[in-house]
């Protein structure tokens, strides 16, 4: 294409435009108030009869009354454009999601617990309950005599009191010697000859 016709084709274009613009634009500043007759179109019925001859054809042409064109009232509404949410902002934040619903309960499971601990407790109770055997409170201090007739030394924690004891005698009144070793003794317990001997060594 060449300069010339290229720059006619771009004159005719913005010519276009301007005709455009100006059909849109020109008539709100030419606007007559609303309430002034503008058009008053007149009844062409006495004529159109005489063209006819007389015959009485009614078209739309001949109705004696026409609506009136108020100019005033054909206005340009201003482009109108609403601003949504802003892209740059960040909206509010979601709700948080409901708790989850609880797990269902199971009566049975609850019953069961609570008949096992009742019967934990009763087995402590009765266990509290039974008598028990007196804290051993003699220090093993060593042994002498013959091996088949030796004699264990003890004292009192407070080591206060000797005693001396040979195999099957009682100490204190609370013990029985069951067993004298060469660096231990068996204790076993007057009142409970169930309860397991407690072996002592020397020096404890």
């Amino acid at each position: 294409m060449t300069p010339e016709r290229r720059q006619r084709v771009l004159l005719a274009g913005l010519g276009a435009s301007l005709l455009l613009a100006a059909a849109v634009y020109l008539p709100p500043l030419f606007r007559v108030p609303a309430d002034e007759e503008a058009l008053t179109a007149r009844p062409a019925a006495p004529a159109r009869a005489a063209r006819s001859g007389g015959r009485a054809a009614r078209t739309a042409l001949d109705v004696s009354e026409v609506a009136e064109l108020r100019i005033g009232r054909l206005e340009i509404e201003p482009f109108a454009f609403q601003v949504g949410r802003d892209l740059f902002r960040f909206g509010p934040p979601p709700p948080p999601p409901p708790p989850p619903p609880p797990p269902p309960v199971d009566l049975e499971a609850l019953e069961r617990a609570r008949r096992e601990a009742e019967e934990r407790a009763r087995l402590a109770a009765i266990e509290a309950a039974k008598p028990k055997p007196p804290p051993v409170d003699l220090v093993y201090l060593g042994s002498f005599g013959p091996p088949g007739n030796r004699v264990a030394v003890f004292s009192d924690k407070g080591k206060q009191e000797v005693l001396n004891a040979r195999r099957g005698e009682v100490l204190a009144g609370k013990f029985i010697l069951e067993e004298i070793g060469l660096e231990s003794v068996s204790l076993k317990f007057v009142g409970f000859p169930e309860t397991p001997a407690q072996r002592l060594g020397i020096g404890s």
